[in-house]
Formats: C-alpha cells, sequence, structure tokens
C-alpha cells in the first residue's frame, strides 16, 4: 500500500507509483503460486480387469447342472471351468457331452461360433470330438468374408437394445480382423456405455451382459469403466451361481431367465478376463 500523503502530493507521480506497486506485488503473487506444490491430476488407474474364478467356476457349475440342454450352455460351461483354471472339470464337462446319443443334434443346432470356440476348446484339453472336428472342419473351408473396418449397419427402427446386441454381435464376429477404424470404435464405446445405464436401470441383465462383451472388445476404453461393468456383474451372481433375480412367479419362467442371464454373463465375464478383441 503506498502511503495516501505520498499520492495526494503529486497525482501523477501517486498513479505512476501505485501501478508500479500493483504490478510487482502481481508479480510475487504469480510467482508464489507458480512455485508452491500443488497436487497434480489424478494418475489414469488402468489395472486391468480382473475376473474372481469363484465367480465364473460358480456360473459354470451352474450351467453344467441346469443349462438348457443345447451346445451353448454347454460350451460357456466348459469355458467358464477353463477360465477358473479348472481344466480337468472342463475336460470332462466336454468329454461327457460328445459321447452323449444326442450330441450331434446339439451340433447341428449351434451357431457357427459356438461351435468354432468348443471345438478349440476341445482340441486344447484333448478331448476327442468327431461330430464338432467335422463341423469345423466344414466351416473352414467356406470362411466367412473378411468383415468391414466400419460398423455393419443395423436397421434404424431397431430398438435400443436389439441395437446394442447387433452392435456386439458384430464385434464379436470380427475377432478384431481388421481392426475397428477409430471413429467406429468410439461411436461403438459410447453407444455400449449408453447401453449399460439403460440396462440397469431397467434391470435388463440380458443387455447388460452383452453390452460388457462389447466394452471388452474396444480397447480404447478406459479401463476403469471396463472394471465397474465388470464388477456389477459380478455383484449381480447369487450363491447358487446364477445370475439375476428375475421378478416373475412363474417358477419355469424364471427358471428360463436365469439360464439365459447366466449364459450371457458368463460369457462376458469369461471373455473379460481373456480379452477378445
Amino acid at each position: 500500500m503506498i502511503p495516501r500523503r505520498l499520492t495526494e502530493a503529486d497525482a501523477d507521480w501517486g498513479s505512476w507509483a501505485t501501478a508500479y506497486h500493483t504490478t510487482i506485488v502481481g508479480a510475487l503473487e504469480d510467482l508464489l503460486f507458480r512455485t508452491v506444490p500443488r497436487p497434480g491430476p489424478a494418475p489414469l488407474d488402468d489395472r486391468p480387469v480382473v475376473v474372481p474364478e469363484a465367480v465364473v467356476d460358480g456360473s459354470a457349475r451352474w450351467l453344467a447342472a441346469r443349462g438348457a440342454g443345447d451346445l451353448r450352455s454347454l460350451s460357456w460351461a466348459a469355458r467358464g471351468y477353463a477360465a477358473a483354471g479348472d481344466d480337468e472339470a472342463a475336460g470332462a464337462l466336454l468329454s461327457a457331452a460328445a459321447v452323449h446319443p444326442g450330441y450331434a443334434e446339439l451340433v447341428r443346432g449351434a451357431s457357427r461360433d459356438v461351435a468354432a470356440a468348443t471345438a478349440a476348446l476341445a482340441h486344447r484339453l484333448d478331448v476327442v470330438d468327431d461330430v464338432l472336428a467335422a463341423v469345423t472342419a466344414l466351416a473352414e473351408e467356406s470362411p466367412a468374408p473378411e468383415p468391414p473396418t466400419g460398423l455393419r449397419p443395423r436397421p434404424a427402427d431397431a430398438t435400443d437394445r436389439d441395437r446394442s446386441r447387433l452392435l456386439v454381435a458384430d464385434l464379436v464376429g470380427r475377432r478384431g480382423v481388421p481392426p475397428l477404424a477409430t471413429e467406429a470404435a468410439e461411436r461403438a464405446g459410447c453407444e455400449l456405455v449408453a447401453g449399460c445405464r439403460t440396462a440397469v436401470e431397467d434391470y435388463d441383465l440380458a443387455w447388460f451382459a452383452v453390452a460388457v462383451r462389447g466394452l471388452v472388445r474396444l480397447p480404447h476404453l478406459p479401463p476403469r469403466l471396463v472394471r465397474d461393468a465388470v464388477t456389477f456383474l459380478c455383484t449381480q451372481q447369487d450363491r447358487s451361481g446364477a445370475f439375476g433375480a428375475p421378478l416373475v412367479d412363474d417358477p419355469v419362467e424364471r427358471l428360463a431367465l436365469h439360464r439365459e442371464w447366466t449364459v450371457l454373463a458368463t460369457a462376458a465375464l469369461v471373455e473379460a478376463s481373456e480379452p477378445t478383441t
């Protein structure tokens, strides 16, 4: 502060002195601001996604005992065992299925991707499966066309739920080849995150699990976001190993929903534990 008696004696000098004093004070304040240590930005939380083995083991056991009797339930039960580190249980499950009288019918009713994934696991576990081997041999003779680098078009009148399902099917089917273009990957990430939010609000666990399968295939997403989605999904498992709490009274309908949700949740968690882009 400049003494008033000095500034009043000469108005011009007083104006200069006040301005000069203010400049010096401002410079010192700025210097002090830049030299005082301040906490920097929070470090990026890039820890990898970790799925508890007990979760996928529990869902695998539930599916092995109460699955829908199709190759999809069988395949994800075996892959759940393998993801939990129990190759012996996975191999035993596939071996028992391969000699079942109705096994060929199960394989014929399965999608190409399910059959291929089951065959790959059977081969890794040294399980003899002539039925699957024949199916995958035919698939190798007529490989699917290479997908585009952009997202495949989806019906404009489809619901948000169906659009998410078709988007994830596109991501799953391409297996990272060719890599999805950056703009398309960012658009897919935004859509799937929004889908997760709506699925939680509506408690649509099937939609949420499908969206998680898509999230783990988008490496540009922050790991924390994917971890939070996976953690939420894990919390939806009950003590029996099934996922979700269907709000229906009919026990047959409730079991059907449990099966569907558990298959989809197991698929999402297995792929989250072994990311496939």
